[in-house]
């Protein structure tokens, strides 16, 4: 009779270590796929970023020079040359 029980008990037990084994491996392979996608986004907005302090740099670069300063001037100051003219025109 303990032999019988023995052969009955056995693939119940393998079952529920083959389920159990199954589970916790889909459960970690879940995770890993939730961190490896949030690996990814946090290095595009690294490269974004990187992408955006090289812009900026450029533009740093570029406020130094005489055209920059005069396109400012003009643009944002309205300022003009001592020898230019400036026309208005009246439109409707």
């Amino acid at each position: 009779m303990k032999k019988n029980f023995r052969i009955k008990l056995f693939p119940l037990l393998s079952f529920f270590l083959v389920s159990s084994f199954v589970i916790v491996n889909y459960v970690q392979y879940k995770n890993y796929v939730k961190v490896n996608n949030e690996i990814k986004k946090i290095l595009n907005d690294i490269d974004k970023e990187n992408l955006r302090h090289q812009n900026l740099q450029a533009q740093i670069k570029s406020c130094d020079s005489n055209e920059y300063i005069e396109k400012v001037a003009r643009e944002k100051l309205g300022m003009i040359k001592s020898d230019e003219i400036i026309f208005y025109s009246e439109e409707n």
